[in-house]
């Protein structure tokens, strides 16, 4: 069994990433991905796609943190304070 190849196919690319190759081709526009060519071919570049790999599961951490949530009963106390809204009444 010989070693993975260092440049990939744009189709296999698009295939790795589950995407379309239009999509690899604006990563690769965008500087997302890295590509070379080689007798005419255009090639991505296999370690660019482990990088983008892993900026992209470090984004979705990073976006799936809870946004610090500001507790309901101050806010509202916040707001009779500054004669915003008026008291509830009690149920």
């Amino acid at each position: 069994m010989g070693s993975p190849s260092l440049l990939v196919s744009r189709l296999e690319t698009a295939d790795l990433l589950g995407v379309s190759v239009r999509t690899i081709d604006r990563l690769c526009d965008g500087g997302e991905l890295r590509r070379q060519k080689v007798r005419g071919r255009a090639l991505v570049v296999r370690a660019s796609i482990a990088e983008y790999l892993t900026r992209s599961a470090e984004q979705a951490a990073v976006a799936e943190q809870p946004r610090q949530r500001f507790p309901l009963r101050e806010l509202e106390e916040l707001k009779l304070a500054r004669g915003a809204v008026q008291p509830r009444r009690a149920a």
